[in-house]
């Protein structure tokens, strides 16, 4: 500890506790620096190829629609931007780790609106004295269409997975960017058991 005798003895210990608090801003911005350094993304890890989870399929499926050309926009403090709806909606999905079972409920539950909607637009263009000759009835061929185009939305999104280059890059991408936020506590393991 200084006694302040003269002013040459203040100034030394000025000197001196300037001198230990450079020291100690150097030593934390080392140390920050290396946590940054550790915390760097690996944007090198790549996508399961056999055995994938539904939810896989459907993230390729939903992300096929993101154009490659389109940076996805991740922040290490916001996480993925809300503008990008391909992105952002295909979040859900990943954290529950979705199975198809949940995903055709997910479909079922909204067949009544959907069916009713069409059969509305049906019968605004009068298709059932239209087609009387055909025997055409719009409540009964719009429940089909409905229940068709269900159908081959969950046929495309299991058969379909090789050919969506553009879904699985950005899904591999999705990838890399989760699992820096598991390995930050920011989110839990189980939100990338899709991946596993």
């Amino acid at each position: 500890m200084c006694k302040y005798v003269s002013g040459k003895k203040r100034n030394f210990c000025r000197s001196a506790k300037s001198r230990s608090l450079k020291a100690s801003n150097s030593n934390n911005n080392r140390q920050n620096n290396n946590r940054q350094n550790n915390n760097a993304i690996n944007m090198n890890l790549k996508l399961k190829q056999n055995k994938m989870s539904f939810a896989q399929h459907l993230a390729a499926f939903i992300l096929e629609s993101h154009p490659r050309s389109k940076k996805i926009v991740f922040d290490k403090k916001n996480a993925f931007s809300t503008k990008q709806g391909a992105v952002a909606g295909v979040l859900p999905f990943l954290h529950m780790n979705v199975s198809e079972r949940e995903f055709v409920n997910m479909l079922n539950n909204g067949l009544d609106s959907l069916h009713q909607s069409l059969n509305g637009s049906c019968n605004a263009k009068d298709l059932n004295n239209v087609l009387r000759s055909v025997g055409f009835n719009c409540k009964n061929q719009t429940g089909l269409g409905v229940n068709a185009v269900n159908a081959s939305i969950l046929a495309s999104i299991k058969n379909r997975y090789a050919m969506r280059k553009v879904g699985q890059e950005n899904l591999r991408e999705i990838l890399c960017y989760m699992t820096w936020q598991n390995q930050n506590g920011m989110i839990p393991a189980s939100s990338l058991k899709w991946s596993k």
